[in-house]
């Protein structure tokens, strides 16, 4: 056997044999009828998000589609208020998106005796017009949004782009999604929002963008198989162009495990060191200098196990592996854990005002943007003000009192910088001359020792300003929030003696995500065990089987201390649709020679009884196998019968679990964890 070296990278187990196809499920593993799901907000902050484009299919002729020649409502795209399809019975517009028409992708229907899906077809819904993102105010800097529903087969849903209206790239996909099949899987939920950032596909101001929605096979190079043409539908709604946050770190890829597998049952002697990682990709606009993983393990309430990566700078559109720089080893003792995973963006530097108050109004302000500060123990801060108006004449001197004037109340004053000056006069009934002047109006905008002339009269009388007031600050936002400032710190704002008091500021604060959905990472529960060794969760949903045809299935285990292994524990799904009782079945285990998989030990057929199945069944093996450290095994339950049906629980990364067609006597990888695992017990 080729073995393994135990210091190999994430996923190298699966370099020493070679890589098997993915396997097309058949019809007969669909699920006939949606399942409820529930309805997942967009999860969106509008802190820096716009919508610059929107279009909710209220008008069809906004799209154009192509269906490859077909005519009929259930084959291809459509745009209407219903569902066309053979699986859903009120598709996206149930939960009343945005109400009224949605589109739609239906391809026959697969249960109908016989099955109508069309073969060799691809089926298109594009914009009509180009989009003109420029001229909506937008750059490169933004994002395709929309709302979807439906489920995944043996398809492919593509989302693309043009900017030139006849080359087409792919942006986007649902390959991501779990297959729906009797092996597992769920539908989207209802709706699901889908963000996919354009950025780095487009020109700096881009003028014409075509989006399309595009369907086929998955598997193009089986396309006779009718079984490869079957889909449970596509729903869309909402569709929007939207610009791209400031901050905004996904994760493409998590895992946590042991030199590529990850195992949710370890017995005490095959305890290896548990290590965590996630890809990230920075979709926001600001480069980040300080984006870290963090992984917890818990024991209980009790935590046992903290690890960090190492900040790592991702600029804006650029992608990191985020790797925690310590292993997490458990105890050699009995005992259940689960794993918590945290994507940082990274911190504030300490002493960024976040919160503070204007405690002195002060005087002689104008209304102004960028204001600097003084005083406190930061630098940097500066703030946009409102101010009461500024340079209203509080006091005077009549300097002249000319001739011609008579009593009179508001009169108005010309010259000077400022402007709605006004005064009471009273005069000499002789000459004329005004006697005193008093201010009945301050007007707005003087300076001192401006010399402003009184109207009326021969227009001589002069009146000088002695003092103005007014400028006093209203209203205080920050413009930048500076740092090194503490709580408490009381800033002058620059122009006046108007002061702002700090209240609260960053100390080991997070850059707040503005997309968090995009990043949250699900806990694991996992356990030490005595013997058992164990790749799926315990959480059975779904089964695996083949047709009308044998099959063999199961997983990879590494082995990490010598050890012999008399059996295998499995569990056969049950119920009407469940395994037969009658069935004949085994177990086997292989090891990996010259780059396949090789038998080595097997054991005696057995009868499934009717308690045997939706339980725990231990089969052992016709004899002991003696397990070699550093060496991978794969072990499998199996039938020649059509009629073995194989729990499921969780899900696997491919190429780490396998499924053995006996029909053509070949092996595919699946991503649904069959219920086979190691038993050590020595009493098996």
């Amino acid at each position: 056997m080729k073995k393994i070296l135990l210091s190999l990278a994430i996923f190298s187990v699966t370099g020493v044999f070679a890589q098997k196809n993915a396997r097309i499920f058949k019809s007969n593993e669909l699920i006939s009828k949606d399942l409820k799901t529930e309805n997942i907000p967009g999860l969106i902050t509008e802190k820096t998000i716009t919508t610059l484009w929107l279009d909710n299919f209220s008008n069809a002729s906004t799209w154009s589609i192509d269906n490859s020649g077909q005519t009929e409502a259930a084959f291809g795209w459509n745009i209407n208020n219903s569902s066309q399809g053979w699986w859903s019975a009120n598709g996206i517009s149930a939960t009343g998106t945005s109400g009224g028409n949605n589109a739609e992708l239906v391809n026959g229907d697969p249960t109908e005796s016989p099955a109508t899906q069309a073969l060799n077809v691809v089926y298109t819904m594009t914009t009509a017009a180009p989009i003109n993102i420029a001229a909506l105010g937008g750059n490169n800097q933004v994002s395709l949004q929309f709302k979807q529903f439906g489920a995944r087969f043996n398809d492919l849903q593509e989302i693309q782009i043009s900017t030139d209206g006849s080359t087409f790239v792919t942006v986007g996909d649902n390959l991501d999604k779990e297959v729906l099949s009797a092996a597992g899987g769920s539908p989207y939920p209802n709706p699901d929002t889908k963000t996919i950032n354009l950025a780095s596909y487009l020109s700096t101001n881009p003028t014409s963008v075509w989006i399309r929605f595009r369907w086929t096979t998955n598997f193009p190079a089986s396309a006779t198989n009718p079984n490869v043409w079957i889909t449970y539908g596509w729903y869309i709604d909402d569709v929007r162009i939207i610009t791209n946050p400031d901050y905004d770190l996904s994760t493409t890829f998590n895992y946590w495990g042991t030199a590529g597998l990850n195992y949710y049952q370890i017995p005490s002697t095959q305890i290896a060191p548990i290590d965590f990682s996630s890809d990230v990709l920075n979709g926001g606009l600001v480069t980040l200098s300080g984006a870290m993983l963090k992984a917890e393990v818990f024991q209980g309430a009790t935590n046992v196990f903290t690890g960090m990566s190492a900040g790592t700078v991702v600029p804006s559109l650029d992608t990191a592996s985020l790797d925690v720089t310590t292993s997490f080893t458990p105890p050699a003792n009995v005992a259940n854990y689960t794993i918590k995973r945290k994507i940082i963006l990274g911190y504030l530097p300490n002493g960024q005002i976040l919160s503070g108050s204007l405690s002195g109004a002060g005087s002689g302000y104008s209304t102004a943007s960028g204001v600097g500060a003084s005083g406190g123990s930061g630098t940097g801060a500066s703030f946009n003000l409102i101010a009461s108006a500024n340079g209203v004449v509080s006091g005077g001197t009549l300097t002249s009192g000319g001739s011609g004037y008579n009593d009179a109340s508001g009169v108005a004053t010309s010259g000077g910088s400022g402007s709605g000056l006004t005064l009471d006069i009273s005069t000499d009934p002789g000459s004329g001359e005004i006697t005193s002047a008093i201010i009945s109006s301050g007007g707005t905008g003087y300076l001192v020792g401006e010399f402003l002339e009184i109207s009326g009269g021969n227009s001589d009388a002069i009146y000088t300003i002695d003092a103005i007031s007014g400028g006093a600050v209203t209203s205080v936002t920050l413009n930048n929030v500076g740092s090194g400032y503490t709580a408490g710190d009381v800033l002058t704002l620059a122009g006046g003696s108007a002061t702002y008091t700090v209240g609260t500021v960053t100390n080991n604060t997070e850059i707040v995500d503005e997309l968090p959905g995009n990043n949250t990472i699900a806990d694991v529960n996992f356990g030490v065990t005595n013997f058992i060794y164990a790749r799926d969760n315990n959480t059975f949903a779904g089964s695996t089987s083949n047709g009308t045809d044998g099959f063999e299935v199961g997983n990879l285990f590494d082995i990490w201390s010598d050890q012999t292994l008399n059996g295998l524990t499995i569990r056969l799904a049950g119920g009407a649709n469940g395994t037969a009782v009658g069935t004949e079945i085994f177990v086997k285990i292989y090891g990996i020679e010259n780059g396949d998989f090789a038998f080595i030990e097997e054991s005696a057929p057995f009868i499934v009884a009717a308690n045997n199945t939706n339980t725990l069944l231990t089969i052992p093996f016709l004899s002991p196998v003696n397990l070699v450290t550093g060496e991978t095994y794969l072990v499998v339950v199996g039938s020649y019968d059509a009629t073995l049906k194989v729990s499921n629980a969780g899900s696997s990364q491919p190429q780490t679990c396998f499924f053995k067609d006996l029909a053509d006597d070949t092996w595919y990888y699946t991503t649904s964890t069959p219920v086979v695992r190691m038993n050590f017990d020595p009493t098996v």
